[in-house]
């Protein structure tokens, strides 16, 4: 018969071998034989959290807690599973008693800096991971974390010093590899971007997000023909909104007489600038259905892409299907010319009268602004402006601007009254009928859109409308690496960084290039 510590050992084995569902039957056993044991209830919490299912683990480990509140593991696995619940407030106080009841180390270290940067305590979760490489210096894991934390600082040359710190300790990590390219990538310094990736490809050949990195180094180059092959492996990511439908993935031959879903997979600016591709797609012969934002259906309708969407979708539809983006490389110019200069979005008439009739009493020169994108996005940290930096351009004389932000950021309007007078019209816009519709039709009343790399800029340049947009020094692989123009929208100018994170001397250029502008075009 076995006894009760043979059948714990076994447990242990087996959850070490990472066969969950056979180490739970026998430690759920082992709890129903003895319920005021703790070392199940504490090794159960573990396996939970290992099947990532944190509520149950937090049960257990709570469980464990109170028939033994003077271990500090079991405080210290508890915080990790708040954490893993998003809980940072809670896997704190977790932490902190751990440190109660042992002696600090460089995991515990680790893993409190961790949740002081969920909780948004960037300097103290910095002081955190100093304190556990401190206490271990070769500790691989708190240099990578460490690395993380200061790229969301912004602090990309010392981030650069933290992942290296990482290889140097753990050569084989392609993930650490990986973020270092990614901040050479931010820094503008594409060649030692591209060395990173490929140093982590040999490690890891199919790492979907540094293939995708990869692709996005290649396409900021220019190269299409490399690039948009190899973008492909953005589906691969975590992150992606590939499909979850079976249907086999179109490769842009002839149709057939097939019926083909395109389906747009990112935000609404990606589905504003690639939709441009759906009248080519026809032409291949078979019958095209479009999915997209629902919030965009109304603008894409009045432009002429109605007959073309649909919604709901099911499984009998469609034969094949392919993601919007990439109908890029299957149909367009490998030099990245995308077959129009015209545009081919279109405001609501109707609307554009009424915008007109409310714009009428502005007197100057009208330019509508953007300064921020979604916050949820890496990369918005870079891209997005504070309002402020508008500055030089609200001193222009003769100039008006006139907010088109939605969202949070619309905050800073309060912010800087005095410093930059803007008229606040944003509230009324896209109230009704979808997104961007009101929008679109105050566009075509403006004499200039300003605005940083989002979905306001692609809805300018599908517009027509002349369109300025400040870039960060190195921006999204479509707007290439160098250059004022863009293929992609003949309306649009483009004004870069020259150096990271320095934005003033880019509003000062525009500010300066206003100023000819309004010389000459007076209102």
């Amino acid at each position: 018969m076995t006894t009760f510590g043979e059948a714990l050992d076994q447990a242990r084995q087996l959850l070490s071998a990472g066969e969950l569902p056979r180490a739970e039957f026998i430690y759920r056993r082992l709890l129903e034989a003895a319920p005021q044991a703790v070392e199940p209830w504490h090794e159960m919490g573990l396996l939970q959290l290992q099947a990532k299912r944190p509520e149950v683990a937090v049960d257990c480990l709570q469980r464990a807690i109170a028939l033994d509140p003077g271990t500090a593991a079991y405080h210290g696995n508890l915080g990790a599973a708040f954490r893993m619940l998003k809980r940072p407030a809670e896997a704190i106080a977790s932490f902190e008693r751990a440190f109660q009841l042992s002696s600090p180390t460089a995991e515990l270290y680790n893993n409190l800096a961790l949740a002081r940067k969920d909780a948004g305590q960037a300097d103290a979760a910095l002081a955190a991971f100093d304190e556990a490489l401190r206490i271990r210096p070769n500790y691989a894991n708190g240099h990578f974390n460490r690395g993380n934390l200061l790229v969301e600082m912004g602090r990309l040359e010392e981030a650069i010093e933290s992942y290296r710190r990482a290889i140097q300790w753990n050569p084989e990590d392609a993930g650490a590899h990986c973020k270092l390219g990614m901040v050479f990538y931010d820094l503008g310094r594409l060649d030692e971007a591209m060395a990173c990736f490929e140093r982590s490809l040999v490690i890891q050949p199919n790492y979907p997000e540094v293939r995708r990195n990869r692709a996005c180094v290649w396409l900021a180059q220019g190269d299409f023909l490399k690039g948009w092959p190899e973008a492909e492996w953005r589906l691969e990511c975590d992150d992606s909104g590939k499909w979850p439908f079976s249907q086999p993935r179109w490769d842009g031959s002839p149709l057939a007489g097939r019926t083909l879903l395109v389906y747009a997979e990112q935000g609404l600016g990606d589905t504003l600038q690639f939709i441009r591709y759906i009248p080519l797609v026809e032409k291949c012969g078979g019958r095209v259905l479009v999915q997209v934002q629902p919030a965009l259906v109304p603008l894409l309708t009045q432009s002429g892409f109605g007959r073309w969407l649909t919604t709901p979708v099911t499984a009998a539809n469609f034969d094949i299907q392919s993601p919007l983006m990439s109908l890029a490389g299957l149909l367009g110019d490998l030099k990245g010319q995308p077959f129009w200069e015209r545009p081919y979005l279109t405001a609501d008439p109707n609307r554009v009268t009424q915008w007109e009739r409310r714009l009428r009493d502005i007197a100057g020169f009208k330019i509508g602004i953007a300064w921020a994108g979604n916050p949820n996005m890496a990369q918005d940290r870079h891209r997005s402006v504070r309002l402020a930096q508008f500055a030089p351009l609200a001193s222009v004389p003769g100039v008006r601007l006139i907010s088109l932000q939605k969202g949070g950021p619309r905050e800073q309007l309060a912010e800087t009254v005095g410093q930059v007078d803007v008229i606040n019209l944003a509230d009324d816009l896209d109230s009704t009928g979808g997104a961007f519709v009101d929008t679109a039709a105050m566009m075509r009343n403006l004499d200039l859109v300003i605005a940083v790399d989002t979905s306001v800029a692609h809805l300018a340049g599908g517009l027509g409308v002349n369109v300025w947009v400040p870039l960060q020094i190195s921006p999204d692989w479509r707007w290439l690496t160098c250059g004022e123009e863009t293929p992609w929208y003949p309306s649009m100018r483009l004004f870069r960084q020259s150096e990271f994170n320095c934005w003033p001397p880019v509003f000062e250029a525009m500010a300066n290039e206003l100023r000819r502008l309004v010389t000459a075009n007076p209102r």
